[in-house]
């Protein structure tokens, strides 16, 4: 073996142990209880969520909160409640997810209820990844369709 391919495989192995470390040091950051708001407005419809999650040791995740969607012009005002359940890793600098169960409920009676089903609030058995942007003790900012997150402790 020469000089080049032993230099080569060093730096695979060694790249191999940073990516593997930093997932390991990320995967102990991200345990506990985050609170995690989002809030847009894009021609006129409104977004706000806010959710609580809590990441276990065991590779769970359980998350309760509310998501409420408004446009005034369309007299859309709708609001639900969130309870799931998801398994979790990371792998690199992303959280991969698979929603494992949960409920919905809507908390306003409207006629655009409808719009909004179970199954698209709630994927149950589809795997997501978001990016995570930043992990410290008291912060997780993270990216999901272009839409950045933020949570703390």
């Amino acid at each position: 073996m020469n000089m080049k391919k032993i230099a080569a495989s060093l730096a695979i192995t060694s790249l191999t142990c940073v990516v593997l470390l930093s997932s390991a040091n990320k995967s102990e950051l991200i345990l506990g209880k985050w609170d995690c708001d989002f809030s847009m407005t894009e021609q006129g419809m409104s977004m706000d969520l806010n959710i609580i999650q809590n990441y276990l040791k065991d590779g769970t995740n359980s998350a309760v909160g509310t998501i409420a969607v408004a446009n005034e012009a369309m007299g859309l005002d709708v609001a639900f409640s969130v309870e799931a359940e998801s398994t979790w890793y990371i792998e690199g600098s992303y959280i991969y997810e698979t929603i494992t169960g949960g409920k919905v409920e809507s908390l306003k009676e409207s006629p655009f209820d409808v719009m909004f089903a179970e199954k698209d609030l709630l994927p149950i058995g589809k795997t997501e990844s978001v990016e995570i942007l930043e992990l410290n003790d008291s912060t997780l900012r993270i990216m999901s369709d272009a839409q950045e997150f933020n949570c703390v402790r």
